[in-house]
């Protein structure tokens, strides 16, 4: 027991102004519950001990909307832009440069607000605790942030536009056909709620926001009363109290909670009075950058509203208290969801989706928990407007409902599922401690128990014997929930080619009326607010106020990677790690490849191959009996194409990794499976249920890779540019960017425009049935490789891993022949090209820098512009690189273009295209103005000219921010990826330590203007034409 440990504390107990008034062994987790109140504010103070080192803390507040101005999404912006005792403008950016925290953030939900921050070091932990609870609790809520934050009236030459950072944002936001969607769903599952509103702010709506509302709203929802905090970790929960005491003793009670009402059935009966379900159709965004016909891309949900009963379930037999029913009931939905909606068994995937009704699951499918009143919703995306109709999918949900509740569920999945449940409770991801603790507040605001929320493990029990008792145990559920009740909304969104002109046109009107009614004295007061603002964001930032962990306290050593003994089986090997995981075994195959060995249209096949090489099934098992056999023994087999460069930068790192997690009481038989999966992959298109999967995930991957453009819109743009300034790495760009987008959508639109009758004589034809022929082909090539396998376990679990690796790997062996080269060089030429390009870097000055327009509808851009330098991890000078280039995300780009530009967010690396090849990459994020952040990018060496723009405590910031994310802690499952996946040693990374922390001032102001100045970048823009309007003969449009 740690000497921090609270468990010895009594009831009632007061510390610090703190009464303890319960407290909870949750033993699966690992922790130990206290929740506090404090006796003063009355705010609620939750701690969860842990032997975890990744400390957190987050303060969340209940912020229901009223309107959708984005009031709370405005407000946790604003609020984080100084406080009283940190009077700076915008602290939380400035702490993120003089904090070793892994994770810092502000989030705005459906009915909550929250502000996170995790971090391993203690004085780091209490500098970052002062800094948000003042900020939440004192914030000075500006007017010149309320216009910079959230909206403000532009004028320039006579012509007027709407600018602001959440402005720019919601745009960017809403222009995702998904999140449209959902947001649609939201809004008329549940009218005449606060979830009607659109939390993060309706563009349309945002400018109504006045500054009077935001500062009411804040006196009214950030009250201490209203707050719940939470901590987690080994730090001593005394210590938090103690800073939180001092800092929230004066802070008066405020008004009372804010309650978000929880509808019974007869409530709901009110608000959906007369037919059920009710009919909504709109229009949304058609998808931005695909081929497809926008006529084949619409989304039916069919969505019940449960009314507070139906999710407070009781024990079989017997009665228990509210809370633990609604814990209980939460448990019972989801592992019902899962069987309804996941894998291909599942009855609903085969009703909806390899039925050709859809392309995939549309947004908000299965059991949504998030609103209080949650949601259950079944529907399909990529479905055909002329052809699918909402009544026809509705009668087809219901009647699948009604098969599933006469059939009920194989016993084989419920155990699986049920499994995957305990598995997911023993594995320790990277955010474990983070995910656990958003989800405690979420829970809080609510009104809900965050102790009856986490320990559940009981409730797994209770349906494994609920269901050997009686297998009608679901049925009589699903009849609950789903038959004694009415759906109540049937959604329908078709995509719209002119929904973006539509919204442009719209605040074109509002700009136009606006303008139409603008008195000389209302101008003459926006120039004089636009230049107040200019004004304060050139002031220069006292941020003496901010506390600040030094140089000194960087480790000046890297923590070696954990290693073990390597066995040879052939040309494949085999290594074994220890250390702690929980009881849970992480197991990596990598199978290194030579890109030269397959054609272009196969790398552009990889992703999908490796998408679906664990998925479609064996000699001996279908993809479906596959499926409910994976879930019983493991994780699921994650598989996908890697690509990275090593140290040097002198080859690709290029393959396919697979990985999984299992029990040690299942490995054995886990690693028996993945071996009969790679060695008996089912690449046969006369198989019915396989060519389905295949086109089923044809179309899907299609769909999801094109919606993650206006999210990742930045890496895109980047990894485009990247390319053409370096054309030995267009491997990229085939592999994960644009022409892979373009690729799944030429695909998408063939099986769409020939979508001939599902009958063995056209399967042997058609373009799905030659995709899997390919994979075949593939697959082959693949399997000829050597395989590079590693797993991590506890010391007690060591032979038994080593030797099920090792006897599955000779049953490899018997069936491949080991390449003994598997990498590429990029030294002499182009993986993709038959011309010899010479050496990498000697020839990248030669390359003639680009301006590309890569055409996408919206009203904001992205930017990616990439400077060909020459400056691998082993180059004394690249830690110089990457520590300047932090520098200028932080003093140049992010207050030229978030602040004053209105983009989303701006920054550099070293490492575009997410590997350290030592080019110079930056980009801007939802930019309403890409040209101006072009010439910022293109003068950057101008910055580093001038000595008074870079000041010591710069340096020290930049290395804090870099080594945040260097030494963020190793979890049990990252073990050996450093080795294996990008040729690390622990020597360069010691190295490349001592290079950043010798780097100084001097040095990086002798040295980069010469570095940036002598190259020119290649530059890409993913965005709307109109954008560039005014240099647009100097751009070349490009196709995806």
């Amino acid at each position: 027991m740690s000497k921090n440990s609270l468990v010895h504390l009594g009831i009632s107990t007061v510390y610090e102004g703190f009464q303890l008034v319960r407290k909870r062994s949750i033993p699966e987790l690992s922790v130990e519950g206290f929740e506090f109140v404090h006796l003063r504010s009355r705010m609620k103070y939750f701690h969860l001990e842990s032997a975890d080192t990744s400390n957190v803390l987050c303060i969340g507040f209940c912020t229901p909307n009223s309107n959708s101005k984005g009031i709370p999404h405005i407000l946790e912006h604003t609020t984080l832009c100084g406080s009283h005792e940190f009077p700076v403008r915008d602290p939380f950016f400035h702490m993120l440069r003089r904090s070793l925290s892994s994770f810092m953030n502000a989030m705005t939900g459906m009915d909550y607000t929250i502000f996170p921050f995790r971090t391993v070091n203690e004085t780091d932990f209490k500098n970052l605790l002062r800094v948000y609870l003042d900020s939440t609790f004192h914030p000075l809520l500006r007017e010149l942030d309320f216009t910079q934050e959230g909206h403000r009236l532009v004028l320039q030459d006579e012509k007027v536009s709407i600018q602001g950072v959440v402005y720019n944002e919601m745009k960017g936001a809403l222009a995702e056909p998904g999140r449209y969607f959902f947001s649609q769903l939201i809004k008329n599952a549940l009218p005449g709620t606060p979830y009607e509103h659109i939390s993060g702010g309706d563009p349309l709506s945002i400018p109504d926001l006045t500054y009077a509302e935001l500062k009411a709203f804040h006196q009214k929802h950030y009250s201490a009363a209203n707050a719940t905090l939470i901590t987690y970790g080994d730090m001593d929960a005394r210590s938090h109290m103690q800073s939180i005491n001092s800092i929230i003793k004066d802070v008066p009670e405020g008004q009372s909670a804010v309650t978000i009402p929880e509808l019974d059935s007869k409530q709901l009966s009110v608000l959906f009075a007369g037919s059920s379900p009710r009919h909504v159709e709109i229009q949304g965004p058609a998808d931005p950058v695909s081929s497809v016909d926008s006529s084949e891309s619409t989304r039916i949900i069919l969505t019940w509203v449960l009314p507070k009963e139906s999710v407070r379930i009781q024990p079989i037999n017997g009665t228990d208290e509210e809370q633990k029913s609604i814990a209980r009931g939460a448990v019972y939905l989801e592992v019902l969801s899962t069987l309804l909606i996941d894998g291909p068994a599942s009855p609903m995937y085969k009703a909806l989706i390899r039925s050709g009704l859809g392309s995939d699951y549309c947004p908000g499918v299965g059991f949504s928990p998030e609103p209080k009143n949650p949601l259950f919703s079944f529907g399909v995306q990529g479905a055909k407007r002329d052809i699918v109709k909402a009544e026809e999918v509705t009668k087809i949900i219901l009647k699948t409902i009604e098969r599933a509740i006469d059939e009920g569920f194989p016993i084989d999945r419920v155990r699986g599922i049920v499994h995957q449940a305990v598995l997911g409770k023993r594995h320790r991801g990277g955010k474990f401690g983070l995910n656990l603790t958003l989800g405690c507040v979420s829970t809080s605001v609510q009104g809900f128990d965050i102790f009856e929320q986490l320990a559940t493990t009981a409730y797994y029990d209770e349906i494994l014997k609920g269901f050997d008792t009686d297998p009608k145990f679901f049925s009589n559920l699903m009849q609950s929930i789903f038959i004694d009740q009415s759906p109540k909304v049937s959604l329908t969104q078709h995509a719209d080619p002119e929904h973006h002109e539509k919204l442009k046109k719209l605040e074109a009107d509002r700009v136009q009326l606006v303008s139409e009614s603008l008195t000389e004295e209302r101008k003459s007061a926006i120039t004089t607010q636009n230049a107040a603002l200019e004004a304060f964001q050139k002031e220069e930032p006292k941020i003496e106020c901010l506390p600040s962990l030094s140089r000194s306290e960087i480790p000046t050593s890297v923590i070696p990677e954990l290693t073990g003994t390597v066995q040879n089986i052939g040309l494949n090997s085999n290594e074994v790690i220890v250390c702690p995981t929980n009881q849970v075994i992480y197991s990596n195959v990598f199978i290194p490849l030579s890109i030269a060995d397959f054609t272009r249209r196969e790398l552009l096949l990889l992703p999908t191959y490796t998408s679906l090489l664990c998925d479609l099934g064996t000699n001996a098992l279908d993809n479906e009996a596959l499926s409910t056999l994976t879930e019983l023994l493991c994780s699921g087999f994650k598989s996908d194409v890697h690509l990275a460069a090593n140290a040097e930068v002198t080859e690709l790192i290029f393959g396919v990794h697979i990985r999984f997690h299992s029990l040690p009481e299942k490995y054995r038989q886990a690693m028996e499976l993945l071996t009969k999966v790679l060695n008996e992959a089912k690449f046969d298109e006369t198989d019915e249920k396989v060519y389905n999967r295949v086109q089923t995930v044809l179309l899907a991957s299609a769909m999801s890779l094109t919606e993650s453009v206006p999210s990742s819109g930045h890496q895109f743009a980047l990894a485009s540019a990247l390319c053409k300034a370096c054309p030995s790495l267009e491997i990229l760009n085939t592999i994960s960017g644009l022409e892979q987008v373009n690729f799944q959508n030429t695909i998408r639109s063939k099986l769409s425009a020939n979508s001939e009758s599902n009958t063995a004589e056209n399967r042997k034809t058609s373009l799905v049935a030659e995709v899997i022929q390919e994979f075949a082909v593939i697959h082959k090539k693949v399997m000829q490789y050597r395989f590079q396998c590693w797993s991590v376990c506890e010391e007690n679990d060591r032979s038994m891993c080593e030797e099920a690796t090792r006897q599955q790997l000779e049953a490899i062996v018997k069936s491949n022949i080991a390449h003994p080269k598997a990498s590429l060089s990029l030294v002499g030429h182009n993986p993709l090209s038959s011309e010899k390009t010479g050496d990498l870097y000697s020839t990248l000055a030669e390359v003639t820098p680009t301006n590309s327009l890569v055409s996408n509808s919206g009203e904001v851009a992205y930017v990616g512009a990439v400077f060909p330098t020459t400056l691998p991890m082993t180059h004394p000078d690249a830690a110089l690189l990457q520590l300047a280039l932090r520098v200028l995300s932080h003093e140049l780009l992010h207050p030229e273009i978030r602040e004053k530009g209105g983009a989303y967010g701006a920054g550099a690396t070293a490492s575009p295209g997410g590997t350290p090849i030592g080019l110079t990459g930056m980009f801007s994020y939802r930019d309403p103005s890409p040209l101006r952040s072009v010439q910022i990018f293109k003068d950057t060496w101008k910055f580093f000219s001038k000595a008074e723009n870079i000041l010591d405590r710069h340096i020290n910031e930049g290395l804090l921010s870099i080594f945040s994310s260097l030494d963020a802690p190793r979890i049990p499952k990252m073990h050996g990826c450093r080795k294996y996946l990008y040729k690390m040693t622990d020597h360069a990374r010691q190295r490349y330590r001592e290079q950043l922390l010798s780097a100084s001032r001097e040095t990086i102001l002798e040295k980069l203007p010469e570095i940036l100045k002598k190259y020119s970048p290649s530059i890409v823009i993913l965005g709307d034409e109109k954008l560039i309007e005014s240099e647009k003969d100097a751009w070349k449009k490009v196709d995806f």
